[in-house]
């Protein structure tokens, strides 16, 4: 995303997805982006951003981190702002309910009669159904289900780093 007129726009989206990332020392000290430098005055994250502190925390191999709370609401007024229309394609690549009851898993085998009761469906699998999905995940992901998406943003700027055929291996989130 190095050199997009809109980088900001997406830092701000997906601080409102998982909460802003707070570089802290162990003891809760905040830390500049460098992750090792103290900021000066010394501050704790909580002293500086209290309550806001509760989407969690980690560490990386740059640091210590605390998260704040998530904003779904700011993010989907967001991307309304952003994405102005949408289509999603047909759903493409479902395997057959054959093709489901001809997988056995090692690791979740058919329980007791969960054949008899798939046993007389065709056609596509559903894909809401876990049988589906045990077969999916043992596949290659160039075989999995797929949907091509068309969509309009207010400004070109949002789709600057993205090139035609690009693919995700899965959605950000519900909303996207």
């Amino acid at each position: 995303m190095d050199g997009m007129r809109l980088r900001g726009e997406f830092r701000e989206l997906h601080d409102a997805v998982l909460g802003k990332r707070i570089r802290v020392d162990e003891d809760g000290y905040l830390l500049a982006d460098d992750g090792k430098t103290v900021l000066t005055p010394r501050r704790t994250a909580k002293a500086v951003y209290g309550k806001q502190l509760s989407g969690g925390g980690g560490q990386d191999q740059i640091s210590h981190y605390v998260r704040t709370e998530s904003d779904p609401e700011g993010f989907s007024r967001r991307t309304a702002e952003i994405v102005t229309s949408y289509e999603a394609g047909p759903i493409r690549n479902v395997p057959l309910w054959s093709e489901v009851m001809a997988f056995e898993d090692p690791d979740e085998p058919w329980e007791e009669g969960a054949l008899d009761e798939i046993a007389d469906l065709e056609g596509e699998a559903d894909l809401s159904d876990w049988h589906t999905w045990m077969l999916v995940g043992a596949r290659p992901f160039e075989e999995g289900p797929y949907a091509d998406f068309t969509a309009t943003v207010r400004d070109p700027g949002y789709l600057e780093h993205m090139v035609g055929g690009m693919r995700w291996s899965t959605a950000h989130t519900g909303r996207v």
